[in-house]
């Protein structure tokens, strides 16, 4: 639903206003989770894992299962990772069809890989490239900067 004409002029006012005001503090990044079967699955072990970017005080994780119904509006968010403990070959059209509907929906085109098991994460890359254009890194270094070059690039 497209924004009426006072609602961006008051979006606007609110941004410039807190740009305006020199706040030097800290924020939290958005952290996307993407998992395949939901919670208890480690999301956090993997949080402490990753670099925060710049100016960012903490990672603030939000957890897409993606065998459950996907939202509507995806986060507005740079930072996303595929993180995948266990993954069955039954599994894999499920996934694939959960990802062209993010990918769709506006998830990022540079998605970290959290998979221990590398047997099928090569295919998965391979076809993620091929289909999506979503490049899946697996180097969390690499991976950190390729998004923040994104960024800066605007």
């Amino acid at each position: 639903m497209p924004m009426s004409g006072d609602q961006a002029s008051g979006l606007r006012q609110w941004s410039q206003a807190h740009t305006a005001r020199d706040d030097d503090r800290p924020t939290p990044a958005e952290l996307v989770v993407m998992t395949w079967q939901g919670s208890g699955t480690g999301s956090d072990g993997l949080v402490t894992r990753l670099s925060l970017p710049e100016g960012v005080s903490r990672w603030l994780p939000r957890e897409l299962v993606l065998s459950a119904p996907l939202p509507e509006a995806v986060p507005d968010a740079p930072w996303w990772v595929l993180h995948l403990t266990q993954l069955e070959a039954r599994s894999a059209p499920g996934l694939a069809e959960a990802l062209r509907a993010l990918y769709h929906t506006g998830m990022p085109r540079t998605v970290l890989l959290n998979a221990p098991d590398s047997t099928w994460a090569s295919g998965l890359i391979r076809a993620a490239r091929a289909h999506l254009g979503v490049t899946l890194m697996q180097e969390v270094q690499a991976w950190h900067q390729a998004v923040t070059a994104s960024l800066s690039r605007g």
